[in-house]
């Protein structure tokens, strides 16, 4: 009787976590297929598209915005390149003033095209560049209210270039938060577990950036609280930094300490000047750095960011033509997670590489004991994945 009773158990659990999981019921894009022959994503012999620079000038450009936007003097991390392609495929759905809004801050000079090109060789070239240790892994969804209709182009442009999780849900249901927030849950591997607050307007986005890599030399914590090392040097007008690469993806650490105030660089970035800081970098000029171990996490809605930077319509009776019978809608949050967890070994990990010879004798120290500026790039495009401030 006891193994009956737990027998029953057992497939009374089941049905419940069934019930309160995602299926393919609710997806709109399981049946959808991509656009023929406009499919940008990422193998070892894909080039970038030939609109690429357009895209990573304007990307560079939103995410030195969206951190310059949310400095408020404290510790910030934001995940600008999830953030960015959210809010991408959302302009695929807009029309109107709604629109320009959202093109105004994904960038002026960077057409639909380039942008839904970019988005899908960026994402998917990060995702594919991995080992069994080591991964970048970006995840969006949009939650539609169930009487949302959604036209077939925006699902085409989405299984084509984005990838996203476009699902339909009873927004008055209890039960399907709790879906909602399960699925992110297990598609950022257990990280953001109640990402969302609730599901409102007719459309709720949410996104999770989930990066973990070792250093290619690790750094020597020589029983102190501070990490040191001798790595690649980088000069700016008004900073100085270094540049250290992970192991196993295509991605480095940029960090960039201000000659005068934080403020003050965070002003005078933009893609030019920040491209000319990362290409800096000369393989004979280093700097003996000093660098405390960090964590920052940031599990939230971006809504009143994104507010701040100049899109309001989306979130009142926007105007979206890619929601057929309805012309206007509105959006809820516009939630995103990601942690930073920098220490010896790398970014989200204990498995530490062997540092490798001395570099040659560094031109300067890097003291990084005052608030500075850093990103998680991708080490092709130079793009901010994960932008922050330390203090």
């Amino acid at each position: 009787m006891k193994k009956l009773l737990t027998a029953i158990s057992l497939i009374l659990a089941a049905v419940i976590l069934a019930s309160c999981a995602l299926s393919e019921n609710d997806s709109l894009s399981a049946d959808t297929k991509p656009e023929e022959g406009a499919t940008y994503g990422y193998t070892n012999e894909t080039a970038s598209p030939s609109s690429y620079s357009e895209y990573r000038t304007a990307a560079t450009d939103f995410s030195l915005e969206m951190l310059r936007n949310a400095y408020d003097g404290k510790d910030t991390v934001i995940p600008t390149a999830g953030l960015y392609s959210s809010l991408s495929l959302l302009n695929n759905i807009a029309s109107g003033t709604t629109q320009l809004e959202l093109k105004t801050l994904l960038g002026k000079k960077a057409s639909a095209t380039a942008i839904n090109e970019g988005n899908g060789y960026f994402v998917s070239r990060l995702e594919a560049i991995k080992t069994k240790k080591a991964s970048v892994k970006l995840d969006n969804n949009i939650f539609f209210e169930e009487n949302t209709p959604v036209s077939g182009s925006v699902l085409r442009t989405n299984v084509s270039y984005y990838n996203h999780g476009l699902f339909k849900l009873n927004f008055s249901d209890s039960s399907s938060l709790d879906k909602a927030n399960g699925y992110i849950s297990e598609k950022s591997g257990g990280k953001a577990k109640e990402l969302l607050s609730a599901l409102s307007g007719n459309m709720t986005l949410s996104g999770t950036t989930v990066i973990s890599d070792s250093w290619l030399g690790c750094f020597d914590e020589s029983g102190s609280d501070m990490l040191t090392g001798t790595e690649y040097l980088l000069k700016g007008k008004s900073c100085k930094g270094f540049i250290k690469d992970f192991k196993g993806t295509p991605c480095k650490f940029v960090a960039l300490l201000p000659d005068k105030d934080v403020s003050d660089l965070l002003k005078a970035l933009n893609s030019e000047s920040y491209s000319e800081i990362i290409e800096s970098m000369n393989i004979f000029k280093t700097a003996d750095v000093s660098i405390a171990p960090f964590k920052l996490e940031s599990c939230e809605d971006y809504s009143g960011l994104v507010k701040k930077s100049g899109v309001s319509e989306i979130f009142g009776d926007g105007s979206f033509s890619g929601l057929t019978f309805r012309k206007t809608a509105s959006t809820g949050a516009v939630a995103q997670y990601c942690s930073v967890n920098i220490n010896a070994a790398g970014v989200n990990t204990s498995d530490k590489v062997k540092a490798k010879s001395k570099k040659q004798e560094a031109e300067t120290k890097l003291s990084f004991d005052r608030p500075y500026v850093f990103f998680i790039i991708d080490n092709e495009s130079n793009i901010p994945i994960i932008s922050g401030i330390k203090g």
